[in-house]
């Protein structure tokens, strides 16, 4: 994850290219601002058409989970941030970051664009859940009372700032007037980063055999993610408006 220093950056430098003065041979053609849904999150968009095949986009995005119902882990196969913890016992939620996107689009015929760009993420991606008091759970090669476990925690990091996403589209933000536009596409993070936490009773917790037995269970988690996780599907639909 990232702090928000890159946040800045990439915001001033949408600014400067919305606002500042364009050179002759690259008028802007169309301002248009749309607001959209999807695996990047609900946000808005604000899009700089530049000739009629070519535009400048950028957006951000939050998913906000508060008002989800607690979801079993077995519907996530991984089992991924509740190790060995039967779903009945147990109640999770998803952690997601927030998204900043910028991109350039590239328009194939009037309404269809393909797009390339870079994501940029800032807070928590994972599971985290709280344990029941009454049964075992399996961590590593080893089972733990549940009444000595509170929370689990898993977290997901990625090894580079900037993240590269690609994507086909139906919709011209830069069109005068409104309209309907939907994405589809992939954002390539490689290589992440799992980090496994617990809390509850101290005096299993912080002893060294436990610790081991929950580094096993990070590495037999982090290998499923390294066949899984690597690539984030993208899918957005949205209404926007161009100037």
């Amino acid at each position: 994850m990232t702090n928000r220093s890159p946040w800045i950056s990439i915001g001033t430098l949408i600014f400067l290219i919305l606002l500042g003065p364009q050179p002759n041979s690259l008028s802007a053609q169309g301002i248009g601002v749309a607001t959209r849904a999807g695996t990047m999150g609900v946000g808005a968009e604000v899009s700089l058409g530049f000739y009629e095949k070519f535009a400048i986009r950028g957006g951000f995005g939050k998913i906000d989970w508060d008002f989800m119902p607690e979801i079993p882990t077995s519907y996530f196969g991984l089992n991924f941030g509740l190790p060995g913890v039967d779903p009945s016992l147990a109640e999770t939620k998803v952690l997601f970051p927030e998204t900043l996107n910028v991109g350039a689009d590239i328009y194939l015929t009037t309404n269809l664009r393909i797009t390339g760009g870079i994501l940029l993420q800032t807070g928590e991606m994972g599971l985290e859940g709280t344990v029941g008091s009454t049964g075992t759970v399996a961590i590593g090669s080893k089972s733990y009372q549940a009444s000595d476990l509170e929370t689990f925690k898993g977290t997901l990091s990625d090894n580079k700032n900037y993240i590269p996403y690609a994507s086909i589209g139906l919709g011209n933000h830069s069109e005068r007037g409104f309209g309907l536009f939907t994405e589809i596409g992939a954002a390539f993070h490689g290589k992440r980063i799992l980090t496994l936490s617990a809390t509850g009773n101290q005096n299993v917790i912080a002893n060294a055999d436990f610790q081991a037995e929950l580094a096993k269970e990070r590495t037999n988690l982090q290998e499923k993610i390294d066949s899984y996780l690597k690539i984030w599907p993208i899918l957005s639909v949205g209404f926007r408006f161009s100037l």
